[in-house]
């Protein structure tokens, strides 16, 4: 999108058990003690896997992310929820996060 690079402003990663699909770049969400699966349309979501390897996902879950979008997002506050296990949508209740930028397929956002 511009010759502005924020990949690892502020990141936050945590290791927690993955359900089985995951991939780098899923989008998910916490499905029991310690362990996440992929988001469905709609859910507040966790954070993005950056890394699966032997049954354990690296979940970021602060800091800049670029993903998917789908639908209208604005600049600035948004709530933003999934859309999918690969996207995210502006949602109500969704998780706060500062939109700063995105194009007909991606959004990059703070959180």
């Amino acid at each position: 999108m511009s010759e502005i690079n924020l990949n690892g402003y502020g990141e936050n990663v945590v290791t927690v058990i993955a359900t089985e699909g995951l991939e780098k770049g899923s989008i998910v969400k916490v499905t029991a003690n310690y362990k996440v699966g992929a988001c469905a349309d709609g859910n507040s979501f966790f954070g993005v896997v950056v890394n699966v390897r032997g049954g354990f996902a690296a979940v970021q879950t602060k800091g800049y992310f670029k993903v998917k979008k789908s639908g209208t997002i604005n600049l600035g506050y948004q709530e933003l929820a999934a859309a999918s296990a690969s996207s995210v949508k502006a949602l109500s209740g969704g998780v706060p996060c500062n939109v700063i930028a995105f194009d007909s397929t991606y959004v990059e956002f703070i959180i």
